[in-house]
C-alpha cells in the first residue's frame, strides 16, 4: 500500500502543484513529469524485488541513501518536478485559452448578488 502511495505521489504531485501554481507549466511538461516520476519510483521499487534483482544482476536490493523502496516517492517527486520544469521551458508556453482558464481559477468571480444577512441564513 505504501508503495502505491509513492507511485501516485511521484506521478501526480509535481503535475498538480505545477499546474496550479506555475503559469508556464504546460501539458508537455505535465506528461513528462508523470512519466518521469512514475519511472524513477517504479524502477527503485522494482529493483528491490528478488526476481527483478536476478534479472538485473544485482546481488543486493537497490538502496540510495538507505531509503526503503516503499518510500520511493522521495526520488520520484523531485525527478518529476524537474521534468515538469525543464520540458515546460523547452516547449511552447500555454496559449491564451489555457492562460484564461488559469486566471479564472485563480480569481473567481463572486456568485452572490446580495450580502448574506442573519435573516437569510
Amino acid at each position: 500500500m505504501t508503495a502505491a502511495f509513492s507511485l501516485a505521489a511521484s506521478a501526480f504531485f509535481p503535475t498538480l502543484v505545477g499546474g496550479v501554481f506555475w503559469r508556464r507549466a504546460n501539458r508537455h511538461g505535465a506528461v513528462a513529469a508523470m512519466i518521469t516520476g512514475l519511472t524513477v519510483s517504479g524502477i527503485y521499487i522494482a529493483a528491490s524485488h528478488p526476481a527483478v534483482r536476478g534479472v538485473l544482476g544485482l546481488a543486493q536490493p537497490l538502496s540510495w541513501f538507505d531509503i526503503d523502496p516503499i518510500a520511493a516517492g522521495v526520488f520520484g517527486v523531485p525527478a518529476g518536478a524537474m521534468a515538469l520544469f525543464v520540458v515546460s521551458l523547452l516547449t511552447a508556453a500555454p496559449g491564451p485559452d489555457e492562460r484564461a482558464v488559469f486566471e479564472r481559477l485563480h480569481t473567481p468571480e463572486s456568485t452572490r448578488t446580495a450580502p448574506v444577512t442573519a435573516e437569510g441564513l
